[in-house]
């Protein structure tokens, strides 16, 4: 075998190999998903499937990012990338944060006062 065969051949093995190792098992998030969808809660169903494939992103964007680091290639902007998706990473945790307690008193049931 050449060696562009060999790239080839471990390149397609690598894909394969990644796209059945991140296949989730189910886990909490998949029977809450599971859990909403069955009680019609479609777009709390909805919302955690993104918020849970934004996280996915996130973590896939920093793996890549720090294998490229680790060879060499993005030595340099290391530093920059890492603080831009702490920076990233605390908007978001502040966002869901903030809209945690609006959400909750929606969903909660009414208190009879009298």
């Amino acid at each position: 075998m050449d060696e562009l065969s060999t790239i080839i051949i471990a390149t397609v093995a690598g894909f394969c190999a990644a796209f059945i190792g991140s296949i989730p098992a189910a886990g909490p998030i998949s029977a809450l998903i599971f859990q909403r969808a069955l009680s019609r809660q479609t777009r709390q169903a909805y919302l955690l499937i993104g918020g849970l494939a934004t996280a996915e992103l996130f973590l896939a964007s920093a793996c890549a990012l720090a294998l490229s680091a680790m060879q060499g290639i993005l030595a340099s902007w290391m530093v920059y990338a890492e603080g831009a998706l702490t920076v990233l990473l605390f908007a978001v945790a502040v966002y869901l944060w903030r809209q945690a307690p609006q959400q909750l008193k929606e969903q909660a049931p009414a208190v009879d006062e009298s």
